[in-house]
């Protein structure tokens, strides 16, 4: 069959596409194998210049060689002459090589800057303390310039100077991350003339602020007590400005003084009320927050008593099934353990809750010397400690344990290796007051053990909540285990 003119045409237009897709493919692939021969040595010099960090410690044969190098890039796009492309390329590739080398000596004569600039990136300085971090910068920029032309002097002269500024930006940087929410509320407080209304509460804040702020300079890097320094400065703060939006208006004339009370003496009462205490009208608030306290402290102890019955009953209930196969020893079980609960109740009798708190721990004996105290920073027990630690022995002469484990514990203040050790030596002297004072009591079988801050039994960010973790524990291993009987 005859092929039609507009077929032939059809055909010879698909074919004149291939051909050019073609030949635009091969011309592709010949740019791209001219470009990675060319640019093969150039390349490999700028990675190991990279390699050693030379764009910001070498900059300006950095620099030099990225001119060179982008020049020769553009002139392969544009299909220029090959021989100054090769001539650009060979300078970009000397550029770097010399930037490779300048800044291995730099790294040995700026490590110390290095490590600021490393710390300072660390606390986050680019982004919260940018005009500290950007002069630090300018300073490092500067040494590492005049080391790579030959000024050995001026450039350790910079270098100090960036390792200041590195180190302020560090600071500046943490500072803000801990202390400026709180500074932001004591600057509104002020702008709002919150001092007329309530200043103690203000200048409480201000002082807390002052003291965080003191910390970090002695420490930048133990961050849990000034961060807890200022929450509660933000706090105080907070409380002033309620404080002045309660005060103010009885004090301008707009509210009674009589109803700023009332409203004030609600919620301790709604508590009050939650308790069952049904406190008559004429209780003052601060009797009524002390029975207040007293009854959570009931609640506590209750909690923590049924928490113990009920693993009592549990382990009686798994055991009564071969107790009561057992008639001719039930008896004397059960007098074995009414001995060792009144053990128990004598030891509970022994300790007001200031003095020491007494829990059951499986078979174990928990005493909480809450009334244990030490100096800060010291290790040494007190004569005041002398009755509490008398009471203990006591109980130690009482139940007889296998093995007697004196915890240290310490709040979250300071470093955790001074704590640690700190904690470590509080117990070692209890356990040395211990054997010197109890009769019997075997050397082999008393263990002080250390734990700085690491078992919180409640938050650190109060000063109620450290008291708490700053404690002395007793635990009596197996002295609430019944004895074998023998037949």
């Amino acid at each position: 069959m005859p092929v039609s003119i507009a077929e032939d045409t059809g055909i010879y237009m698909r074919r004149s596409i291939f051909l050019l897709v073609s030949m635009l493919l091969a011309s592709l692939a010949w740019s791209q194998e001219l470009r990675a021969t060319l640019f093969a040595d150039a390349d490999a010099a700028r990675q190991s210049a990279d390699n050693e960090q030379a764009a910001l410690l070498a900059p300006q044969n950095y620099s030099e060689a990225s001119r060179y190098y982008e020049r020769a890039e553009q002139r392969l796009a544009d299909k220029g002459n090959i021989d100054r492309i090769k001539a650009d390329l060979a300078r970009a590739t000397t550029s770097w090589s010399a930037a490779r080398d300048a800044a291995k000596i730099a790294a040995v004569s700026l490590a110390d800057t290095m490590r600021a600039r490393a710390d300072a990136l660390k606390s986050e300085a680019p982004k919260f303390a940018p005009d500290g971090w950007q002069e630090a910068q300018r300073l490092f920029s500067s040494a590492a310039q005049r080391l790579e032309s030959g000024d050995l002097n001026g450039a350790r002269s910079r270098g100090v100077q960036a390792s200041t500024a590195y180190r302020a930006a560090e600071l500046g940087a943490i500072k803000t991350q801990y202390l400026d929410e709180a500074r932001q509320l004591i600057q509104r407080a002020r702008n709002e003339r919150v001092a007329r209304y309530a200043p103690r509460t203000l200048a409480h804040a201000e002082a807390l602020l002052t003291e965080a702020d003191s910390a970090l300079e002695r420490n930048r890097y133990d961050v849990d007590e000034p961060r807890s320094l200022a929450r509660e400065a933000r706090a105080e703060a907070a409380h002033a400005l309620s404080l002045a939006a309660r005060i103010g208006p009885v004090r301008d004339g707009a509210a009674e003084l009589e109803t700023l009370l009332l409203q004030s003496e609600k919620p301790l009462r709604d508590v009050a009320a939650q308790l069952d205490l049904s406190p008559t009208s004429d209780v003052e608030s601060t009797v009524l927050a002390q029975q207040i306290i007293e009854a959570v402290t009931r609640l506590q102890k209750d909690s923590q008593l049924l928490g113990e019955r009920n693993t009592q009953i549990a382990n009686l209930e798994a055991e009564l099934g071969d107790l009561e196969t057992k008639l001719g020893r039930e008896s004397a079980r059960r007098a074995q353990q009414e001995r060792l609960r009144d053990r128990l109740r004598q030891t509970e009798l022994m300790f007001p809750p200031e003095e020491a708190l007494v829990y059951q721990q499986g078979n174990d004996l928990l005493l909480r010397l809450v009334g244990l105290t030490f100096p800060s920073g010291r290790s040494t027990v007190e004569t005041s400690a002398y009755t509490l630690l008398g009471k203990v022995r006591d109980v130690l002469t009482l139940f007889s344990p296998g093995e007697v484990l004196i915890e240290g514990h310490t709040d979250s203040f300071g470093s955790d290796e001074a704590n640690l050790e700190l904690s470590a030596q509080r117990a070692l002297s209890v356990r040395e007051y211990l054997l010197a004072n109890t009769p019997g009591l075997d050397p082999d079988k008393v263990t002080a053990q250390g734990y700085g801050e690491t078992q919180p039994i409640a938050s650190n960010d109060s000063a109620e909540g450290r008291g708490r973790n700053r404690r002395i524990d007793v635990v009596l291993r197996g002295a609430l285990v019944l004895p074998v009987s023998r037949e």
